[in-house]
C-alpha cells in the first residue's frame, strides 16, 4: 500500500471516527476550498469559503438559508485538513474533515450545528 492510500484510508477512518456518515477522498484542485451544503448530498444552498470563518452569524447559503447551525454536507477541496467547530471562534466541540474529503451527510449529532472552521488546523 502506498503513502497515498494509506493518508486517504486513514483520513476515512478519522471521518467515520468523527460519526460523518458517507465519506469518501477526492483529489484537491488548484484553488482548494472548502464548501457547505445546506442539503445532504450537496443539496439545496450552497457556499464556498478559501480560507478560515471565525462566526457564520449573518452568511447566508445561495438559496438566502443562514449558514450557522445549518450546514448538512460538505466538500473539501483543500490539500491540508480543515476543522470543523460547534461554536464561534473555533470553540467547542470539533472534528477534522481530511485533505480531499467529500460529506455527503453530517451525522446528527453534527448535522446543523456548526458555527467556524480553521484551515490548516
Amino acid at each position: 500500500m502506498n503513502g497515498e492510500t494509506m493518508r486517504k484510508r486513514t483520513t476515512l477512518l478519522a471521518a467515520a471516527a468523527a460519526g460523518v456518515i458517507g465519506a469518501t477522498a477526492l483529489a484537491a484542485p488548484a484553488n482548494a476550498s472548502i464548501t457547505f451544503y445546506d442539503g445532504t448530498r450537496f443539496t439545496a444552498g450552497w457556499i464556498n469559503y478559501y480560507g478560515s470563518e471565525t462566526s457564520y452569524a449573518g452568511l447566508r447559503f445561495s438559496s438566502g438559508v443562514l449558514v450557522d447551525n445549518h450546514i448538512s454536507s460538505a466538500n473539501n477541496t483543500q490539500t491540508t485538513r480543515t476543522c470543523l467547530y460547534a461554536n464561534a471562534n473555533y470553540t467547542g466541540n470539533w472534528f477534522p474533515i481530511g485533505p480531499g474529503v467529500d460529506l455527503f451527510q453530517l451525522s446528527s449529532a453534527w448535522n446543523n450545528a456548526l458555527s467556524s472552521h480553521r484551515f490548516n488546523c
